[in-house]
C-alpha cells in the first residue's frame, strides 16, 4: 500500500469502503440492468424487490449497508470488459429542509458514467454541484481530450465560479486513469492501480 504519513487509521477505513462499495455498484446496475427498465430506484423500492432467499440484491443491498462509513462515499469501477459504472451514497446534509434532495441521487450531478468518455461522482455543496451538474461536466471533459486530474481540476473551477460552492470529485478516464480534485480543506480518496496495488494519496 502507499500511502502518506499519518494517513494510514483513515485510509483503511476509506479503502475498505470502497471495496465494499464497488462490489455493491457492480450488483446494483447488474439487477437493475437484467431485471428492470428502471435507471433510478431508491429505498425503500429497490429493497423490497429483492425476493427472499438470497438473491443479487439482497446481496447489494448487504453490502451497501456495511459501506457506511463518512458522510459520502463514492466510488467509480472499471472493469478488464471494460463495463464502467459510478455510484455516490450519502448521509446528507445538517440542518437541511425536509424534503431537500442534494445532488447525491441525481444522475449528472452527483454521478455519472459513460464508458465511451469516464467516470465521476461529487461530493460538496449539493446546491452547487445541482447547478453544474458537475459530474457529467467532468465526464464531457475528459470526452474533450483533457486528462483526468486536469478535468478534476477544471470541473472544481466551474464549481467555484459557476456553482459558488465548494466540493469536491473523484473520476476515472475510459481507460481507468484516475483524477481528484477538492476545494474543501480534506477529502479522503484512494484507488487501488494496475497490478492491485492501493493507492492512497495525500489526504
Amino acid at each position: 500500500m502507499t500511502r502518506a504519513a499519518g494517513a494510514a487509521p483513515l485510509a483503511r477505513a476509506v479503502l475498505a469502503a470502497l471495496v465494499v462499495a464497488s462490489v455493491a455498484a457492480f450488483f446494483y446496475a447488474g439487477v437493475l440492468k437484467r431485471e428492470t427498465p428502471l435507471l433510478i430506484w431508491p429505498n425503500p423500492g429497490i429493497d423490497a424487490f429483492a425476493p427472499a432467499g438470497g438473491s443479487t440484491l439482497d446481496r447489494a443491498a448487504h453490502f451497501r449497508l456495511k459501506a457506511s462509513v463518512g458522510d459520502v462515499l463514492d466510488v467509480r469501477v472499471l472493469s478488464s470488459a471494460g463495463r464502467l459504472v459510478a455510484g455516490t451514497s450519502t448521509g446528507g446534509t445538517l440542518y437541511k429542509y425536509p424534503g431537500r434532495v442534494g445532488d447525491s441521487p441525481i444522475i449528472g450531478a452527483g454521478c455519472y458514467a459513460d464508458a465511451t468518455a469516464g467516470g465521476a461522482s461529487s461530493t460538496g455543496e449539493g446546491e452547487a454541484i445541482l447547478r453544474i451538474t458537475m459530474a457529467k461536466t467532468a465526464v464531457e471533459l475528459l470526452r474533450s481530450g483533457e486528462s483526468a486530474p486536469a478535468a478534476a481540476r477544471a470541473a472544481l473551477d466551474i464549481l467555484a465560479r459557476r456553482g459558488r460552492g465548494t466540493g469536491g470529485i473523484i473520476l476515472l478516464d475510459k481507460t481507468g486513469t484516475p483524477g481528484f480534485a477538492h476545494t474543501t480543506p480534506r477529502m479522503a480518496h484512494g484507488f487501488v492501480a494496475e497490478g492491485g496495488e492501493i493507492v492512497v494519496p495525500d489526504l
